[in-house]
């Protein structure tokens, strides 16, 4: 019980970001972005109970090169607070005006994968009382360097921090989860690190060069994705869409292929071949405000080639693929 205490008032006061989120880019444009190169990267993952992140700690070995880095238990992160140090997990943000709201209804949680150093004020107040966590949120322990949005899993229930125990990248909870994707996002991440790409979630993006070959092969949706969270209908099949309301808005329906994220995982992990996938996060600011930002990645190189935000809907709409469409139609 008492080490089961220790944990949660881990996560309550390093985890949990009681922010008011506005418009951020991934990789943040600040100082600590030049610090991270030449420190150790202390990731934050539960191993000494269970084997089950054995297979993120592969992707690390496989494709983390950005800097020297270091797994950690959760229960031990105190230990390596200091000036300098750099650590990565999954947290979970809300807001402070309307916290309890969002802690009973989950309806705005954003989580995220994130890299954050501690603030010399968090420090100074950890030297001063060791045995005592403050309470503070992180962003008031930390300043953030970069971080990859996650999709919550709507259809389950759960608390607020039971997607940060155990598997590393929320399985079973966050829907764009496992080794292919967590893969992918630290490819994405290192490359904006190095050339201190600042994509701004706000602003859409397009990557000219590889959005049109779209036209030519085939865009994989994950069909996870496709729940429509209907709580109305007692028939499964309902709650989902069908593959002709998906193609309806979406102008090469041959070209189009909804798979399984299991299945984009193998992929990412085992093809030789470069594919292109959809993804979608939703993110809430401070009025509860919900936007939805779909992605296309490419698989081997884990870039984001196309971004767009969208205000309808905190779930998948056919209608997602509209300007898509439009573009692939007009451009040459």
């Amino acid at each position: 019980m008492k080490k089961k205490l220790i944990q949660l008032l881990i996560i309550s006061a390093l985890f949990l970001q009681f922010i008011n989120l506005k418009a951020q880019p991934y990789v943040i444009d600040n100082e600590e972005i030049d610090g991270l190169k030449n420190a150790k990267l202390y990731v934050v993952m539960a191993t000494e109970e269970t084997d089950i992140n054995n297979e993120y700690i592969d992707v690390f070995k496989e494709n983390w090169k950005y800097c020297p880095y270091e797994i950690i238990e959760p229960k031990d992160i105190l230990k390596y607070m200091k000036k300098g140090a750099y650590f990565m997990n999954m947290s979970v943000s809300f807001f402070s005006s309307t916290s309890t709201y969002c802690l009973s209804t989950r309806s705005c949680l954003n989580y995220e994968l994130s890299i954050y150093t501690p603030k010399t004020s968090f420090l100074n107040k950890l030297n001063r009382n060791s045995s005592r966590i403050p309470n503070m949120g992180l962003d008031e322990i930390a300043n953030k360097v970069a971080y990859i949005k996650l999709k919550l899993d709507d259809a389950k229930r759960f608390t607020y921090s039971e997607p940060l125990e155990g598997d590393f990248m929320g399985k079973g909870f966050i829907l764009t989860s496992g080794s292919g994707y967590l893969k992918n996002y630290l490819q994405f991440l290192q490359t904006s690190l190095l050339e201190e790409n600042f994509l701004n979630e706000k602003y859409d993006y397009c990557d000219e060069k590889e959005i049109f070959k779209l036209k030519s092969t085939i865009l994989y949706v994950p069909s996870e994705l496709l729940r429509k969270y209907s709580e109305d209908s007692k028939k499964p099949e309902e709650n989902f869409y069908k593959m002709s309301e998906v193609v309806k808005e979406y102008k090469y329906p041959g070209k189009l292929e909804v798979i399984s994220t299991e299945q984009i995982n193998e992929m990412i992990q085992t093809s030789e071949e470069n594919f292109y996938y959809l993804s979608l996060y939703t993110s809430y600011n401070n009025e509860i405000v919900t936007r939805n930002i779909v992605t296309i990645t490419n698989s081997i190189s884990g870039e984001i080639i196309y971004k767009e935000t969208m205000s309808f809907g905190k779930t998948f709409s056919p209608k997602l693929f509209k300007n898509l469409s439009k573009l692939l139609i007009e451009g040459n």
